[in-house]
């Protein structure tokens, strides 16, 4: 395998890319998306209500509310995706582009993930202007997929915890957990000569002398 990157490759050094970045993003995205996975099982209810739990006739108003959530949401998460994309786009571009096995399937579920999310809120967004250009119906599709968007963002949180975990904490602690990850010792604060309280203490006994 071909270590060293080709002169033609793409090069990113744009400093307003960052991990911090994208795990804030994300955090937020992934909010959303489970929101409107909720919020899309509340609606597929109400075309469909299970047998054995009938349909609440109240509040009248519940429809109108799960519905308005799950529209403003969705799109409300086309900039969102859009923002994530943006800031991750660089590491589509790594070299080599397949490290390992492990890296090869990690990134069909990044891949996996990224296309379903688009074809999602774009789908959407499409039926909130009642526009059908797809050849599939849209409430079956949509409904299947979503499963498949949570079941993807669910693995790549799984994957990716530890890294948004370093990455959204203070800068004090990120240098700890770097200097841990590579299995330094992270000196005591304890052990610090203590130079402050014995000058008081001799200011003190000179002032009383």
């Amino acid at each position: 395998m071909v270590q060293q990157r080709p002169s033609w490759w793409p090069r990113f050094s744009s400093t307003l890319r960052s991990t911090a970045v994208t795990a804030r993003i994300g955090r937020v995205l992934g909010i959303a998306i489970a929101l409107l996975f909720v919020t899309g099982l509340l609606s597929h209810y109400q075309y469909e209500p299970w047998a054995w739990l009938p349909e609440p006739a109240k509040p009248v108003w519940g429809y109108r509310l799960t519905q308005g959530i799950h529209v403003a949401t969705g799109i409300a998460t086309i900039p969102l995706l859009l923002l994530k994309l943006w800031s991750v786009y660089p590491n589509g571009f790594r070299f080599p582009p397949l490290r390992s096995i492990k890296h090869a399937i990690e990134r069909l579920s990044v891949a996996i993930l990224v296309s379903v999310a688009l074809v999602q809120v774009t789908t959407g967004f499409l039926n909130v202007l009642n526009w059908y250009p797809f050849p599939w119906y849209f409430l079956t599709v949509h409904r299947f997929l979503a499963y498949v968007l949570v079941g993807s963002v669910l693995l790549h949180v799984g994957v990716k915890l530890p890294t948004s975990h370093t990455a959204s904490a203070p800068r004090s602690q990120r240098r700890t957990y770097s200097l841990r990850s590579h299995g330094m010792r992270i000196p005591s604060p304890i052990a610090t000569p203590a130079r402050f309280p014995i000058r008081l203490r001799r200011e003190s006994r000179d002032a009383a002398c």
